[in-house]
């Protein structure tokens, strides 16, 4: 499961689903091989969602917990997603697409193994507490990501960031400490040290002061 391979992924999932009525979603029962379209989760605690092969567009969540939910092949896409937390949930080879989050959306407590996320804007991203087995992250706007005591899923675990736009990130040196492996593009390489620069106090001496200097050493 990898960027490579979403578009095979999104058109099996398309292609076989049948469309379910939103307000079914809420109910104790499995969900699988569905479209739910236009879903909306308030804010309450929901509970035991067990969803496989679904996709889940133009929905709204906003203010939800949802917990102990499992997600094996699930797609959301075009949904807002705002001030949502996911605790104690499994998510197994699925895509967050082109989803919109103000405030936060939170992973705490969770298994994450394989989780695309991908043209989404989201204020704040927080992954907490949560096993890491594959999580990719890019073509989004994340204003802030961060990662607070996560470890590898099944003693392996890797976390991919590619062509974001970042102003803060926060715990990608715990993540390798606690065996993570971590990947950057060559873009975010080079945002990460001017963040890192920032944050001790340095500051980058303006050409016009360089060539002051220069002029009087000379």
């Amino acid at each position: 499961f990898s960027i490579e391979s979403l578009p095979m992924f999104v058109s099996r999932i398309c292609q076989r689903t049948t469309l379910m009525d939103p307000g079914d979603i809420e109910s104790d029962e499995p969900v699988a091989w569905a479209t739910v379209s236009g879903a909306q989760l308030g804010e309450r605690h929901h509970h035991n969602f067990d969803w496989t092969d679904t996709l889940v567009s133009a929905s709204r969540f906003t203010a939800a917990t949802i917990e102990s939910a499992r997600f094996e092949r699930v797609i959301f896409q075009g949904c807002e997603l705002s001030g949502v937390t996911f605790t104690d949930c499994i998510f197994r080879h699925c895509l967050i697409a082109d989803v919109k989050a103000s405030s936060f959306l939170a992973f705490v407590d969770s298994d994450l193994d394989g989780l695309v996320m991908t043209k989404t804007s989201l204020d704040r991203l927080e992954i907490q507490q949560s096993k890491i087995g594959m999580v990719t992250i890019a073509e989004s706007i994340v204003r802030e990501l961060s990662f607070y005591q996560c470890e590898p899923f099944k003693r392996s675990g890797r976390v991919s960031l590619a062509q974001l736009e970042l102003d803060a990130i926060a715990g990608l040196s715990d993540l390798r400490k606690s065996g993570v492996a971590v990947q950057v593009d060559g873009d975010l390489w080079r945002l990460l040290g001017d963040l890192y620069l920032k944050e001790q106090g340095l500051k980058e001496i303006a050409q016009e002061d360089l060539l002051g200097v220069s002029e009087s050493v000379i």
